[in-house]
């Protein structure tokens, strides 16, 4: 499964929100430590693309440019990173096969505010309904 990167977050707060059976709540645990790996990695690489660029980012995260200002280059490669696909595999063999079944009848409301992760994660989990994984 592939997910961009800028859809991490949203993903990993929509998957979160929810209350679920056991079985399942298993398989959504799981995905939500790779999708919590992924963001780590992501945020490892936008430090190195800071001081790719010049810039330096403190302990707490502040990011600090020399002029002030992001270069127009670190902007582009930022938007470029968050463009980028993470592929997530199923941790043990019926991950996906558990939240993909219980998915597929899902009729629950939706806080808005998990929308867009509620958009991403059923994205993610119908090609794979069709491919029968």
């Amino acid at each position: 499964m592939e997910i961009k990167n800028k859809d991490i977050i949203p993903l990993a707060n929509f998957s979160g929100s929810l209350k679920l059976p056991a079985k399942v709540a298993r398989g959504i645990a799981k995905f939500q430590k790779s999708l919590a790996e992924i963001a780590k990695d992501l945020s490892e690489s936008e430090k190195d693309l800071v001081k790719q660029f010049g810039g330096s980012v403190s302990a707490n995260g502040q990011i600090e440019w020399p002029e002030k200002v992001a270069p127009a280059d670190y902007i582009q490669a930022h938007a470029d990173l968050f463009e980028e696909t993470a592929e997530i595999q199923p941790r043990y063999k019926e991950e996906f096969s558990v939240i993909r079944e219980y998915f597929k009848d899902f009729d629950q409301d939706i806080d808005p505010q998990n929308l867009h992760g509620f958009d991403v994660f059923m994205d993610a989990f119908e090609p794979l309904e069709e491919e029968g994984k």
